[in-house]
């Protein structure tokens, strides 16, 4: 449901803008993008139905900032999870191209304007930047260092791995510039009410890729909010979320597998199984108070099943079941934590 009317047509960019309780960092984020040095573009702003100020905020910045038309703000019915804001975003984007941002984080000055001349110039399906890690005092935590350049191939996004020499593909949707016809054309959507909507959405994307580039500039600030979702401990709600994205993955998998009659480049598969899967979710439920040491070894029962069907049993594959010998043990944190950063999962 739309709650403010615009006069906004077709325009070049949709910055899509997912919304729910982050009232103190929301203001920064939409001065951030109607700062802009580029100007043909939309705020698709949705309102997931959070319980403070945010949206309130929000509107009066439409009213008093002098690129505040920009603004258009969608109001979800009840709370979808942020998959299914970025569904929403998808369906009603009214731009050629579509960036995805977090309430909670903001933009460079002249972000949106070198992906757009990246993407106009190469036609590709997506353009990304890279990002900074940052406190909310403006402090940097870290900063990524993609190679930059341009990968064509039936499966760019596999060639993109390789050519960084990585085992993982940054799986969050935000800082991404993606042509919205390519979107909408694959059907790539996420999956609603999860935590970790953006895996299975970037597994969707590197199936469908024949172009992406990467541009040297620092073109996204992911602020680490105190509290928020990440830095939560697990609990066997999120635990599930996990187990259901994985089968999600495995489907999709075995669909594609079916379709092509045979395997795909590792690096594909890498995707569910690497980094994410194996180091951030694993150290994460491992290290959980919450759960039971049954949970904890369902679940690792569980992602070797994974493993096991897509017997990728190259160097990676076997630092995994070393990760697993060592986590099952009563290890204290600082060691499965070093050993994590030693072995690079």
């Amino acid at each position: 449901m739309v709650i403010n009317k615009t006069n906004i047509k077709m325009v070049k960019i949709t910055i899509a803008i997912a919304v729910y309780n982050v009232e103190k960092y929301i203001e920064k984020c939409i001065d951030s993008v109607l700062n802009q040095d580029f100007t043909d573009y939309e705020v698709l702003v949705v309102d997931d139905r959070g319980k403070d100020n945010s949206i309130s905020l929000v509107e009066q910045m439409a009213k008093s900032h002098l690129n505040g038309d920009k603004i258009r703000i969608f109001q979800h019915e009840k709370n979808l999870g942020t998959g299914g804001v970025r569904n929403t975003c998808i369906g009603e984007a009214k731009g050629e191209y579509l960036f995805f941002m977090d309430g909670d984080d903001y933009l460079a000055p002249n972000s949106i304007r070198l992906l757009y001349e990246t993407m106009v110039e190469n036609n590709a399906d997506i353009v990304m930047g890279n990002f900074q890690k940052v406190f909310p005092d403006g402090s940097i935590e870290s900063t990524s260092n993609f190679r930059p350049g341009k990968c064509v191939s039936d499966y760019a996004i596999a060639q993109w791995m390789s050519n960084n020499k990585t085992n993982c593909f940054p799986a969050p949707t935000w800082n991404k510039l993606f042509k919205i016809s390519f979107l909408r054309e694959n059907g790539i959507r996420c999956v609603s009410w999860h935590r970790n909507e953006d895996i299975f959405f970037t597994l969707q994307t590197a199936f469908a890729t024949k172009s992406i580039i990467t541009i040297p500039e620092v073109t996204y600030f992911w602020v680490q909010v105190p509290g928020s979702c990440m830095h939560q401990d697990i609990t066997e709600w999120y635990l599930n979320q996990y187990l259901d994205i994985f089968d999600h993955s495995m489907t999709l998998i075995n669909k594609k597998e079916k379709e092509k009659q045979g395997k795909f480049p590792k690096e594909l598969y890498w995707i569910i199984t690497q980094r994410y899967l194996y180091g951030f979710v694993s150290r994460n439920v491992w290290n959980s108070s919450l759960l039971s040491n049954r949970q904890k070894n369902d679940y690792l029962k569980h992602i070797r099943e994974i493993t096991d069907h897509i017997k990728c049993k190259d160097e990676y594959y076997w630092k995994q079941k070393l990760f697993y010998l060592v986590i099952k043990m009563p290890c204290p944190y600082y060691l499965i934590k070093a050993l994590g950063l030693f072995i690079k999962i």
